[in-house]
């Protein structure tokens, strides 16, 4: 059961018993989005995509049983130090990068399918330009000095 606190009336409870509130109910959803995946979720896709199959609209293809679901993000009241705390571990590798995105309520494929294209862009661009890939990548924390020749001396002049 969701606490009281979190679903009517939290008004009478501090820093710390809003944490502890919280974790309950994320407890809880959590609990509840295993059971809509597992017991509603696959067995309804399931059946929808074999009678489709069966239909001949769509080919059988292999494995086309397996599907992966992601749940929503989870209900947190220390979003900015969670944050800081699951870089730490996707960067120490005590998480791996597919955990930390499912729990950001994405898909891992999906996600390094964005990554590689926008690194693919940033480079080709860089290279279109001859700037420096620093300055495109971390434009505030990189070396931001162009390579010598791309700036002219009159543009220096004066200055």
């Amino acid at each position: 059961m969701i606490p009281f606190e979190f679903a009517a009336d939290s008004s009478k409870i501090g820093g710390a018993g809003v944490r502890l509130i919280v974790a309950k109910a994320d407890r809880r959803f959590s609990f509840r989005q295993m059971i809509l995946e597992r017991r509603f979720i696959r067995p309804v896709w399931a059946y929808v995509i074999c009678d489709v199959i069966n239909r001949g609209l769509l080919p059988p293809i292999a494995g086309w049983w397996k599907i992966s679901s992601v749940a929503p993000r989870r209900v947190t009241v220390d979003a900015g130090r969670e944050a800081q705390q699951n870089r730490a571990d996707v960067e120490m590798g005590l998480k791996t990068l597919s955990d930390h995105f499912q729990e950001l309520g994405a898909d891992f494929g999906e996600e390094i399918e964005r990554r590689a294209s926008d690194a693919k862009l940033i480079l080709e661009t860089a290279a279109k330009y001859g700037v420096p890939v620093d300055m495109l990548w971390k434009p505030f924390g990189g070396s931001n000095v162009p390579p010598p020749g791309l700036v002219k001396a009159s543009d220096t002049a004066g200055k």
